[in-house]
């Protein structure tokens, strides 16, 4: 049905096993792009990644959440970040970096160890960094 929220313990595999997984690409303008993965359980959306790649080859990783409490340590935001590492290598990026907040941290007291354990450096905030930020993570290929 639609507007329905999925099922809990639908299993994230199982989401991905079914390509049920869409992922936009779209321009921003000619020398920059814009990257959005919007997984999808039916016609709900889950999480989202959006990133945008910048001409001199870093993807900024604006925001990647999966967006209903049942859904998370299922695997989705690890398979978000694959997609981005894919993404990124495809289109010869040379580093990945985004802010993590306060807010971040209060929602999700393990990020920053979730994020090393796929691979990004958690480094002091510096000017790429949003205005608020506590850690900027980073992955350099």
């Amino acid at each position: 049905m639609i507007g329905m929220r999925p099922r809990p313990g639908f299993l994230a595999h199982s989401c991905y096993r079914l390509g049920l997984i869409r992922i936009d690409y779209s321009p921003v303008h000619e020398d920059e792009k814009q990257l959005i993965i919007r997984p999808r359980i039916g016609r709900t959306r889950i999480g989202e990644a959006l990133c945008r790649v910048f001409p001199e080859g870093s993807l900024l990783c604006g925001n990647l959440e999966v967006f209903f409490e049942e859904y998370r340590r299922s695997g989705i935001g690890r398979r978000l970040v694959t997609e981005v590492l894919a993404y990124a290598k495809r289109v010869r990026v040379n580093r990945i970096y985004g802010s993590v907040t306060e807010n971040d941290l209060k929602n999700w007291p393990g990020l920053i160890d979730w994020y090393k354990r796929i691979g990004f450096e958690a480094l002091p905030p510096d000017d790429e960094c949003v205005g608020h930020a506590k850690f900027k993570i980073e992955m350099r290929f």
